[in-house]
């Protein structure tokens, strides 16, 4: 009976170390991408995707949204961005 109570004891405590050493690790590594919504009103205009590397930001995609008079999207666009030329280039409508 005594072995029983240690055994689960033991197994408890491992599964409670695991879960803990598993949680540190997901929350030093932070999301891969951020993303920075620019509203007008209650309306969506652009969304900008940023790459997250070690804590630092790298602009990555960028969709812009273009509304009619009932507030329906009518056209969205993506364009990525070009670090070498430091602009966004256009990859569709």
């Amino acid at each position: 009976m005594k072995a029983n109570v240690i055994l689960k004891a033991v197994v408890m405590t491992v599964v409670v170390m695991a879960s803990v050493m598993n949680f540190s690790a997901s929350a030093s590594n932070p999301a891969q991408y951020v993303t920075n919504d620019e509203m007008s009103g209650e309306l969506m205009t652009a969304k900008t995707i940023f790459r997250n590397e070690n804590g630092y930001l790298f602009r990555h995609l960028r969709y812009t949204y273009s509304y009619d008079n009932e507030n329906r999207v009518t056209s969205k666009e993506a364009s990525k961005w070009n670090s070498s030329k430091e602009a966004w280039f256009l990859i569709s409508n």
